[in-house]
Formats: structure tokens, C-alpha cells, sequence
């Protein structure tokens, strides 16, 4: 076979080059020209590329997840409700929690997992479980009680909408397949239609159970194209398995445990489920959700749900029972240790954030301590909240637009923007910027007899290109009184100080200092931090107009903070507009 693109008539299957893309676990595996599944070796390595230490390179360090998970933290619950699932939306950046208790508030929200919202669900049903489909922007919950409305769908966790279910069963669990377009929920009662389907969260199907079993979780693996659910009765058959969300086979668990949760793992081809009984064998795993192996647990706690955290390789799971010790982890599913929670709450659910590098876990006991978090557990490429691409985002080059989708520099900004304090360049402030209002009404500080305009952080040393218009007018009053515009005030000591000036006075007075008269004057002032601008003023309609670039240098750092200053508080308060810029480059052409 020598075409580049091909379809297996047995399987159904597509084969692009090495790569098989099939239906089931047993055909997707790579193969050659010649159709022979080629999978990978023992070493990792797939056509002499090591998968394995490529994963490994994009993940943190091993001792990293463990410090993650093994600090936690107790979070303000928005309510003492009994709080049973919880799920992350990366592309809202938000934690939506559900819960089984309450009046009006069985839902919560957070963007950080730590400041929690409460908000008003669909009906005050039982929610057991919450799920997020990215492909359509949805939240999905189902519920153990209510009349036809045991399922409610948000696209923003905040509003909910009630939905019918296929039945009025006690659902349990829901999850998402992004590659099948399809919701599958799961539950502990009904007779012989303990599952249902959706495509869209809103019209929902009733689907054959392979068993009547107490259906309490279920999971999807994208790579094995299966689902997953476990249950917490039936006799060694407390697995069933589906490629489709309708066909269900009954599968042997590896005993008959009260399994309570399952979830899969893409990058160690793994399902982990966890039990709340058994002796020493509360956790079992399986490569194909098929054939299943008991584990060691870390303590025969009652463990109620688990998830993986891809970027820190690592399993976490909470329990309901247990004293100091209600997590465990493992990197592998084999080997589990446990980890001193935040309390001794009844851990209902735990779920990861890649992008906020966080665990978070919902316990239905508790007296305002409701959620724990985990530490941070790594600085990677996922650790930022997720914007939109319109709002912001960072090209294949690395250039950071923020209101673009095409940035053209490091960072380009299309709109306003708005900065507070200095900007830097190589490590040395460049523009800093102070605008006045276009119009406004002088406030004096009586003490000095001045105005702030704000400051201006600047450094010792370093030679400044100072610009600016001001203008003053007074409006009323008769004080005798001088105008000053003062350069000194703020922390900064000015060492050396040379401008030129356009200055114009408008009105009867006569100017008695430097310059002198009503005409546009050009001028110098030379290591000084202070300008006279006129004296003995009397007449009303005075005003002021000062147009000027200099240079300055400070002799300590600080704040520099320019200003209008007077010898005695004018009678009326005088109106102003201007701004001045500070920005460290070197004049030229200067005496």
C-alpha cells in the first residue's frame, strides 16, 4: 500500500501515514504501510521518539506535585449547603459546585476557588453531579429528586435553566464526550434504563443499563473511544463499559467494593476507580476498562471521588471518613500516600484547574469551611486564566496581543490603555505621564497654599526630558498673592535643573518678575526648581498660560511631584487644564 491515506474495509478505520484512527482500543495503535498495528515499545518510543520522556518534559517535577497536593488550605463556602460536585470551566475560568441542600443557593461559583458566589439554581433538587462541555459552552447537573427536572444546563454557571430528564430516576453522575458530541448521566434506581444520553443537555434519552446496579459515576477516555461507569451494588459486575453511551457490557470489577467514583488518564492510558469500603483495596485500576486490578489504598477511608491532573502526573483523591488524612495521591495508581486535609470535613468531590495549577474540593459537612484548595502546584504555560482570543492572546511567535488577534509587537494593544506609575525600559523608566482635568476648579491645600497634581516615581542620577502645558486663570477675589509653578516638591531632591518656557498673561496686570508684561515671552531658568511667574496680582481675569520642555536631573530618587504654589491662598478659586510628561532621554542641542 503505498497511497498516504487509507481505509481499513474490516475495521472501519482510517490509516494517515503510521497513524490509525479506529473505533475501538484494540485498533487504535500506530501502524505501518502494510497495516500491522506497530505499538509502542517497551522503552516508550513510538517510530524513535521517546513519548514517554517527551510527557514527562512537559510536566512538573514529581517532589512539585507533591508539595501541591499535600498543602490544603480551608475556603469560605458561600453556603453550609451539603456541597457534592464540583467541575472547572477553562474557558470561563470558573469552579461551579452543586449541592443537595438549601434553599434557593445549590449552586456555587468561584473564579480562584477561594471567594465563593452563591447562585439560584433551575429547582432546589438534589444536584449530585455537574459537568462542562467546551465544544457547546454548557454546563450540564443532574439530580437524585425532582418531578421531570432532574437535569438543569447553564452557559455561564450563574443562570440555569431546568431540563426533562429521560426518567425520573436518581442520577447520579454525568460526564461529556467531546469526540461523540454526547452527555451520558448515570443512576442508582430504574429499571433496566439507569443510563440517559444527550447531544445537547436539553433533550435527553433513556439508554439500557447492563445492569440494575447503583450507578454512581462515569467517565469517558477520548483515546479508547469508552466509557466507563462503576457502581456502589451488584455482584462482580460493578463495571460496564460503552463505545457509544448506548450499549452497555457488563464488565468484572476487581471486587465488590462500593466504588464510588472513576476517571481516566490520557497520558498513562489508565482508568482509577476508589471505593468507600473494602479492606486494604479501596482503589482499582484498568487499561481498557476492561480487566481490572485492586490496588492498595492508603487508608481505608471512605473515598468518594478522584481525578487526574495531567500537568502535575498525579492522581488525587478525597474521602468522607478518615481523621487528618481524607487525600491520598499517587503518580501511577498503584502506589497512594495519603495527605493531611484541610479538615476533617465529609470531601464529596474534587476536581483539577490546569490553568489556575490548583485542586479544588466540595465537602457536604462542615461550618463555613466547606471547599479546601491545594497549593499552587506549577509556573507552566497553563498557569494564566484563559481570555478569549479576542480579548487576549499570544501568537505561535510568542507576541502577546490584548484586544487583537494579530499582535504585531511583544505586546500590542488595540484601545485605550491606561498606566499607573512609571514604564520601563531596559530596566529605566520611560514616559510617565500626568494629565489634569480638561477643566476643572482648583482645590487648594490650605496649608501651603498649593495644588498636587499627582507624582511621578523617578531615580537618582538620571536625566530627565520634562514637557508640559499649564494654564491657571483666576476668577474672582481680590488677594495680593505671587504664582509660583514649584518643581521640588515630593521625596525627590532636584541637583540640576535647566527649561525654557513660551509664557503668556492675559489680562490687565502687569508681570514684576522675569518675564515681565502681557506678550509671549521665551525664557530660561537654570538650576532652579522653582519658577516666579508674577507678583502683587489684584485685578480679576488673570491668567496664565506656561508651554515648556527642560531637562532635570534628581539627587535621590522619589516621587517628583510638580505644582502651582502661592504666597497667600487667592481669594477666588481659579480654574486649570494642562498635563506634564517625564521621560529619561538624554536632550540634545541644549545649553
Amino acid at each position: 500500500m503505498s497511497d498516504p491515506l487509507y481505509v481499513n474495509p474490516d475495521t472501519g478505520g482510517v490509516v494517515i501515514g503510521n497513524l490509525y484512527v479506529g473505533k475501538n482500543q484494540q485498533n487504535a495503535r500506530y501502524l505501518n504501510y502494510s497495516s500491522n498495528i506497530v505499538p509502542p515499545s517497551a522503552d516508550g518510543l513510538i517510530n524513535g521518539v521517546n513519548i514517554t520522556a517527551l510527557n514527562k518534559r512537559t510536566r512538573t517535577s514529581y517532589a512539585s506535585a507533591v508539595e501541591c497536593a499535600s498543602t490544603w488550605t480551608a475556603r469560605t463556602s458561600a453556603a453550609d449547603n451539603q456541597w457534592i460536585s464540583v467541575c472547572w470551566s477553562s474557558e470561563l475560568s470558573i469552579f461551579v459546585a452543586v449541592a443537595a441542600s438549601g434553599t434557593g443557593d445549590r449552586v456555587m461559583t468561584s473564579p480562584d476557588g477561594i471567594t465563593w458566589t452563591s447562585r439560584t439554581p433551575a429547582a432546589d433538587n438534589n444536584w449530585r453531579s455537574v459537568c462542562w462541555s467546551s465544544e457547546l459552552s454548557l454546563f450540564v447537573a443532574v439530580a437524585t429528586s425532582g418531578t421531570g427536572d432532574r437535569v438543569m444546563t447553564s452557559q455561564d454557571g450563574v443562570t440555569w435553566t431546568a431540563r426533562t430528564s429521560a426518567a425520573d430516576n436518581q442520577w447520579r453522575s454525568v460526564c461529556w464526550a467531546s469526540e461523540l458530541s454526547l452527555f451520558v448521566a448515570v443512576a442508582d434506581s430504574g429499571t433496566g434504563n439507569r443510563v440517559m444520553t444527550s447531544p445537547n443537555g436539553i433533550t435527553w434519552t433513556a439508554r439500557t443499563s447492563a445492569a440494575d446496579n447503583s450507578w454512581v459515576s462515569v467517565c469517558w477516555a477520548s483515546e479508547l473511544s469508552l466509557f466507563v461507569a462503576v457502581a456502589a451494588s451488584g455482584t462482580g459486575n460493578r463495571v460496564m463499559t460503552s463505545p457509544n453511551g448506548i450499549t452497555w457490557t457488563a464488565r468484572t470489577s476487581a471486587n465488590d467494593n462500593q466504588w464510588f467514583s472513576v476517571c481516566w488518564s490520557s497520558e498513562l492510558s489508565l482508568f482509577v476507580a476508589v471505593a468507600s469500603t473494602g479492606t486494604g483495596n479501596r482503589v482499582m485500576t484498568s487499561p481498557d476498562g476492561i480487566t481490572w486490578t485492586a490496588r492498595t489504598s492508603a487508608a481505608d477511608n471512605g473515598w468518594l471521588s478522584v481525578c487526574w491532573a495531567a500537568e502535575l502526573s498525579l492522581f488525587v483523591a478525597v474521602a468522607y471518613t478518615g481523621t487528618g488524612d481524607r487525600v491520598m495521591t499517587s503518580p501511577n495508581g498503584i502506589t497512594w500516600t495519603t495527605r493531611t486535609s484541610a479538615a476533617d470535613n465529609q470531601w464529596r468531590s474534587v476536581c483539577w484547574a490546569a490553568e489556575l495549577s490548583l485542586f479544588v474540593a466540595v465537602a457536604n459537612s462542615g461550618t463555613g469551611d466547606r471547599v479546601m484548595t491545594s497549593a499552587i502546584g506549577m509556573p507552566n504555560s497553563k498557569s494564566v486564566v484563559k481570555a478569549l482570543p479576542s480579548q487576549m492572546m499570544v501568537s505561535a511567535t510568542g507576541n502577546v496581543g490584548i484586544g487583537t488577534t494579530n499582535p504585531l509587537a511583544k505586546l500590542h494593544v488595540q484601545g485605550d490603555l491606561s498606566i499607573s506609575g512609571s514604564i520601563f525600559v531596559n530596566q529605566q523608566p520611560s514616559i510617565s505621564y500626568i494629565a489634569l482635568p480638561v477643566a476643572g476648579t482648583l482645590g487648594l491645600n490650605t496649608a501651603n497654599n498649593q495644588y498636587p497634581y499627582g507624582s511621578i516615581n523617578v531615580i537618582s542620577g538620571i536625566k530627565y526630558i520634562i514637557s508640559g502645558v499649564l494654564y491657571i486663570a483666576k476668577t474672582a477675589g481680590t488677594t495680593s498673592r505671587i504664582n509660583y509653578f514649584t518643581m521640588s516638591d515630593g521625596t525627590a531632591g532636584v541637583s540640576a535643573a535647566q527649561w525654557r518656557c513660551n509664557f503668556a498673561v492675559s489680562g490687565t496686570a502687569p508681570m514684576n518678575s522675569n518675564p515681565t508684561g502681557p506678550a509671549l515671552t521665551l525664557f530660561w531658568r537654570t538650576n532652579v526648581s522653582e519658577v516666579t511667574l508674577s507678583a502683587s496680582e489684584t485685578s480679576q481675569g488673570i491668567s496664565h498660560y506656561l508651554d515648556f520642555q527642560g531637562e532635570i536631573t534628581f539627587s535621590s530618587g522619589g516621587t517628583f511631584r510638580p505644582r502651582w504654589r502661592y504666597s497667600v491662598a487667592p481669594g477666588g478659586a481659579p480654574t486649570f487644564f494642562g498635563w506634564i510628561s517625564l521621560a529619561p532621554v538624554t536632550p540634545t542641542g541644549w545649553a
